[in-house]
């Protein structure tokens, strides 16, 4: 079975479809044959455990000064900018070391501006809530307002 799959073919950062050759694949290679094909696209960054809060900044959605908790999740399932992820919780998990440490904020829009707002403080993935209603913001948003 191991040296009938060679290839795989998945969505390319140019929206086109790249084909990734193995080579000869054999069973000393890994315990399983999914192992060998996760641990080949891990060594790409095609797929990832976490995600640097950095990448979120640098792939911002021009349009968008809030970018939605729900939509940046989304962007993970959606564009092939982003790897893909193996853990589910990497979004919160980069959201939550993001405002740790002032690459974002994680804020909720009130009439009284952003309510709540957490920027540079102790703040914990398992507070992220992903929803329309939830939102990150930039550095620089965080700083001005």
């Amino acid at each position: 079975m191991w040296n009938a799959y060679k290839f795989v073919a998945l969505l390319g950062k140019d929206n086109k479809i790249r084909v990734i050759d193995f080579g000869q694949v054999n069973s000393t290679q890994s315990t399983t044959l999914v192992g060998l094909i996760i641990n080949r696209l891990r060594q790409s960054n095609d797929v990832v455990d976490t995600i640097n809060p950095r990448l979120l900044v640098r792939n911002w959605p021009p349009a968008f000064i809030e970018w939605s908790t729900k939509a940046v999740r989304d962007a993970f399932f959606a564009s092939p900018l982003f790897p893909r992820l193996l853990n589910g919780d990497a979004v919160k998990d980069a959201i939550a070391r993001g405002v740790k440490d002032g690459t974002l904020a994680y804020v909720g829009k009130s009439s009284n501006g952003y309510e709540p707002f957490h920027y540079q403080c102790t703040f914990n993935a398992a507070d992220v809530e992903i929803s329309e209603d939830m939102f990150i913001i930039t550095q620089e948003t965080a700083e001005a307002y």
